[in-house]
């Protein structure tokens, strides 16, 4: 049995951490206050008292810490009109402690924060103090460590007796994913174009002729690719989150589509892009024009206007979106229900580590509240750790770790069955403690599983064995049937 020595990128998307990242949160640590979203119970009942855990590195060395939290909604940062503090406050004890590799040793410092009645928002921060200096904990998860407090995460969040699976008609579907430019053009489709990077016109048309194939097929649930207008071809950069790319069709196809779509049986789950928008987006062309537009706060300039947050600080047409603004946060929750009332089952979330509890708590409660069967599917794409403190916030994650594993099996074989099953054994005992999750062989962000296998089609007959028997839901990438 052979084990390739690190991630090689057979089940790699943009956002996962590779290794050298993984050593670099660890080691950070070592300097760094962090909560980290370490609370106990992950999804607390109103029978549950919660701790509240945060970690201190040996150069931060605070002397005090105390969690400020609220259970009304508000901001932990909120003061009254006499300017009086509205939160309630519950001292942290330092309790021990740990070592942690790469940081050597961090002090554990915890407190409680009382149970409360179910469907209570609890938001929180935690404060310390080293010396007369006052330090915040940060969210170290993702890529996240790398901010300071100031324009890191701080602020955290969770409901009571929030949901921690998806419902049941999600538990029991097969999902097929659309990549919507590249699936089915309808007869009114423009030219097929010779350059890959543009669009090649697959429509909602397209994927509601497909719908009785689909039937037979077996699909309950069609997973669609962003459809909003946008300059590329896969649409991850959106003008506009609560419209159609007129290539891609209008408003009413989709109604029609999700309405012709039930009939059958099946239900629609579109992919929700939160975490950033185009540069193009008149909001951020606002932003830039001027430093007092109403929409400035919604992205973080560190030299206005050219310098910018972007996704994972890399792609300067995506500015991210800083949800510490509540005109940002209202905007995004208002797009996802738009969608709902045109008669979408839920989204899969992109790239769901860009932003952290505090905004998904509020996410997700607002779909529920709107839409109780709704689901919140998170590509979160972490270590397994991090990955589990999603239960309670969002319904259900992509099984990334499962997918690689399986693409190591039976693709390109360098696992043989027996370390398969080990794997098993340990990932559903740990990963069993956080949300549930979707399984998948392959996606838009990585090579088709065939590819891998070498084009052995019996090997990916084998994988699909796998997916499909499996208890969890299968997502199947449009094509990989043929």
């Amino acid at each position: 049995m052979s084990h390739p020595p690190s991630n090689v990128d057979i089940a790699g998307v943009p956002g996962d951490l590779p290794p050298d990242q993984v050593v670099a949160r660890y080691a950070s640590a070592r300097y760094q206050f962090r909560h980290d979203n370490a609370i106990d119970p992950a999804a607390p009942t109103e029978s549950d008292d919660v701790t509240i855990t945060a970690f201190c590195g040996t150069v931060a060395a605070i002397a005090s810490a105390v969690v400020v939290y609220t259970t009304d909604g508000t901001s932990p940062d909120d003061v009254d009109a006499t300017g009086k503090r509205t939160a309630h406050v519950a001292s942290m004890v330092r309790v021990s402690v740990q070592w942690m590799p790469f940081a050597d040793y961090v002090e554990v410092w915890q407190a409680v924060i009382p149970r409360q009645p179910n469907g209570t928002t609890v938001r929180y921060r935690i404060d310390g103090a080293i010396g007369d200096r006052a330090i915040r904990a940060i969210d170290g998860h993702g890529f996240w460590f790398r901010y300071p407090e100031e324009s890191g995460i701080t602020c955290f969040a969770y409901r009571v007796g929030s949901r921690t699976a998806p419902p049941d008609w999600f538990r029991d579907a097969v999902v097929y994913q659309v990549f919507i430019d590249r699936f089915r053009r309808g007869a009114d489709a423009p030219p097929l174009s010779t350059d890959l990077q543009k669009k090649h016109g697959g429509n909602l048309r397209g994927v509601r002729d497909a719908l009785p194939y689909l039937q037979e097929l077996g699909i309950t649930c069609i997973w669609l690719t962003p459809i909003g207008p946008a300059p590329s071809y896969h649409r991850y950069d959106s003008t506009d989150p609560t419209q159609v790319d007129p290539v891609a069709g209008t408003v009413d196809d989709f109604v029609e589509l999700s309405r012709d779509a039930a009939a059958r049986g099946i239900r629609i789950m579109l992919d929700f892009v939160p975490s950033h928008l185009s540069s193009k987006h008149p909001a951020f062309v606002d932003a830039t024009q001027s430093p007092d537009s109403p929409y400035a706060d919604w992205f973080v300039f560190y030299d206005w206007p050219d310098r910018y947050r972007s996704f994972l600080e890399t792609v300067a047409t995506l500015p991210s979106i800083d949800t510490n603004s509540r005109g940002a946060r209202a905007y995004l929750i208002q797009c996802a229900r738009v969608w709902l009332e045109r008669g979408a089952a839920g989204f899969r979330i992109d790239h769901a580590i860009g932003h952290g509890s505090d905004f998904w708590t509020e996410f997700a409660s607002a779909l529920h509240d709107a839409q109780p069967d709704a689901v919140t599917l998170a590509e979160a794409t972490d270590t397994p750790d991090a990955v589990n403190t999603y239960r309670g916030r969002l319904d259900s994650v992509l099984d990334f770790p499962l997918a690689a594993a399986i693409r190591r099996t039976f693709g390109t074989l360098e696992w043989d069955i027996a370390a398969f099953d080990g794997f098993l054994s340990y990932h559903e005992e740990f990963a069993g403690r956080g949300p549930y999750r979707v399984a998948f062989i392959d996606n838009h962000d990585m090579d088709r599983f065939l590819h891998i296998s070498g084009g052995d089609v019996r090997r990916l007959k084998v994988a699909l064995f796998f997916l499909l028997t499996y208890p969890r839901t299968p997502v199947l990438y449009y094509g990989t049937e043929v």
